[in-house]
């Protein structure tokens, strides 16, 4: 059987900005609370802050989901509780090497501050050899993150940059991996790069990302509030990466993150009036289940997520009420999930009918295509003696929706050859109820900037 598919195209801008004071590099140490340090003839914090307005989609915990800031369902202490509660990861490396002096080697991402006591390679990163410097948002809505300690993540911490190398610039990279463990097992730390093995769940969120290359253009178009002449701009971009001498310049490192991971959400909206008589149970995905997130390289493009072959199913949950603990498993509620057909219903297009968002959202690996399942109850009228009206369970149905990537320019993945459901689009998924003929699927891609429509044809 063939099911019409909309697809309205969007193209989603996932700038998320992480702002980061820098000083001089090679001196970097943390703050033990009391310690002197006469070495540095000037000690100036690492700051790093993010933009608020550009984010769309961050999990704080495993099982609460997207966080969308724009989701009428969500209010304002929601989204400050799930913004506070992220945990966002910060490396930063030496850019380049020098043809003379101390830095004439290649940067080794295997280095970390543990065994690098000249900062001749790493810059920042946690203690935990296996992962980046822990940041937090503050709570007051300016978008500035605090370094935190490794091992409870509530304690916060200052990292300094000293004079000793004013010149000599950094790459920094920032990752946001939801509720990852990392180990000695899922975490390769290589010559050239940090990788992570990763396995898909279908709640949490990951995002990965970079400060640009700096060069005249960009502090031109990112720094506007600076008043640099020409030559401190080609000088500042002559070091090659952030670098003390920038931020003495008030220009600090802006990293954007980028999601690796599509979205799908889900409405129901009234086919006829008997839609009342179905009761949605159980929603499920099929999709690839894991793979390798890399958070940082000396090449920039080689930065983001890696599937692998393994697919899993993945069970639709309820939305987090709190942004925090997971909310429970679909089926879990027993009243299950009705829409009520209304009579000014009767004149307006199924498309273009009121929908009622349920549940939260499933992030996905990016793929050609994703097999949906919808389980359901068919319920029964019945009136008792007294004329009390009831519905009881009749039978429950399943139904299996293949949905396949459409064939549109904007889901073209050049590294494939191949249209995709593409990281970073939020996909909603239109469940047309009927209770007298076959439930209908329709898909929107529902995000920031609109396309063209188009209708594709699955087969059941």
């Amino acid at each position: 059987m063939k099911k019409d598919y909309m697809i309205i195209v969007a193209v989603l801008v996932l700038a998320l900005l992480m702002q980061a004071c820098s000083n001089s590099y090679p001196g970097l140490y943390y703050d033990d609370g009391g310690n002197n340090n006469t070495e540095y003839q000037e000690e100036l914090p690492i700051k790093v802050s993010l933009d608020e307005h550009d984010l769309f989609s961050i999990a704080a915990t495993r099982g609460t989901g997207a966080f969308d800031h724009d989701d009428e369902r969500l209010g304002a202490s929601y989204y400050r509780n799930k913004m506070t509660n992220s945990l966002f990861n910060i490396f930063a490396f030496r850019a380049s090497k020098d043809q003379h002096g101390p830095l004439t080697k290649e940067v080794d991402f295997s280095r970390s501050l543990a065994n690098d006591e000249s900062r001749e390679h790493c810059l920042v990163d946690s203690r935990n050899y296996f992962m980046g410097k822990p940041a937090r948002p503050t709570d007051d809505g300016t978008g500035e993150l605090n370094f935190i300690d490794d091992e409870t993540y509530t304690k916060q911490e200052e990292l300094y940059y000293s004079n000793q190398y004013s010149d000599v610039g950094y790459n920094f990279f920032g990752y946001y991996l939801d509720d990852f463990v990392p180990t000695a097992e899922n975490t390769h730390r290589e010559t050239d790069r940090i990788y992570y093995d990763v396995s898909i769940d279908g709640a949490q969120d990951m995002l990965v990302g970079h400060a640009p290359v700096l060069t005249p253009s960009v502090i031109e178009e990112r720094y506007t509030s600076l008043e640099l002449t020409a030559a401190e701009c080609n000088e500042l971009a002559g070091v090659g990466g952030y670098s003390t001498l920038a931020a003495r310049h008030d220009l600090h490192p802006i990293i954007d993150l980028q999601h690796v991971l599509t979205r799908l959400r889900f409405e129901a909206v009234p086919g006829d009036a008997t839609a009342d008589r179905i009761r949605l149970h159980q929603l499920s995905v099929v999709g690839k289940n894991s793979g390798k997130l890399v958070v940082a390289c000396n090449d920039f493009t080689q930065l983001g997520f890696y599937p692998g072959e393994e697919t899993g199913t993945f069970m639709l949950r309820e939305a987090s009420k709190d942004g925090v603990t997971p909310g429970r498993l679909m089926n879990e509620n027993e009243d299950g999930y009705i829409v009520e057909f209304e009579p000014d219903m009767e004149n307006i297009p199924v498309m273009e009918r009121k929908t009622t968002p349920f549940c939260e959202s499933l992030m996905l690996v990016p793929d050609t295509e994703y097999q949906m399942i919808l389980e359901y109850d068919h319920m029964r009228r019945q009136v008792d003696s007294e004329g009390n009206e009831s519905y009881v369970l009749e039978t429950r149905l399943k139904g299996t929706y293949d949905l396949k990537a459409p064939e549109e320019t904007v889901n073209y993945d050049k590294a494939t050859g191949r249209y995709i459901f593409k990281p970073g689009y939020v996909y909603t998924i239109r469940i047309v109820v009927y209770g007298a003929q076959e439930i209908e699927v329709v898909t929107n891609i529902n995000a920031w900037k609109f396309a063209d429509q188009l209708t594709i044809e699955t087969v059941e």
